[in-house]
């Protein structure tokens, strides 16, 4: 039921809703824990073994973020946390193999590399 002025609220579910968006939420937590941010792989993902670092600790936050979240629905024997979790894990990968991809085909291994390097011989004086 839409909300409308006048309207009473009625049906939803806050529980649901409260479970999802934690668990969301709670995946984007721990992957800022233990990962830069997607604009950081993209400046640096050139360089192999810093990519291969980045999906190294993607992989870390992302499957035991979907353990709590697996452990999470178990308890609160309702499907949300699975799913806000998935939607999360999902939209990561995504993103950070989209920045990855950027810094490969930029050549962005690091600060001052890349597609970058033209600023650095502007004639500043």
């Amino acid at each position: 039921m839409p909300i409308l002025a006048g309207n009473p609220v009625s049906g939803g579910d806050a529980t649901g809703a409260l479970l999802f968006i934690t668990a969301y939420g709670q995946i984007w937590e721990i992957i800022s824990a233990l990962n830069s941010s997607p604009w950081t792989a993209e400046n640096f993902g050139a360089d192999a073994g810093k990519a291969k670092s980045a999906r190294e600790y993607l992989a870390h936050s992302t499957i035991s973020g979907a353990a709590i979240a697996g452990l999470a629905g178990v308890v609160a024997q309702r499907w949300w946390p699975v799913i806000g979790a998935s939607l999360g894990i999902t939209y990561a990968w995504w993103i950070y193999t989209r920045a990855l991809q950027r810094a490969t085909a930029t050549q962005s291994a690091g600060w001052g590399s890349g597609a970058d390097l033209g600023l650095k011989k502007a004639n500043w004086s």
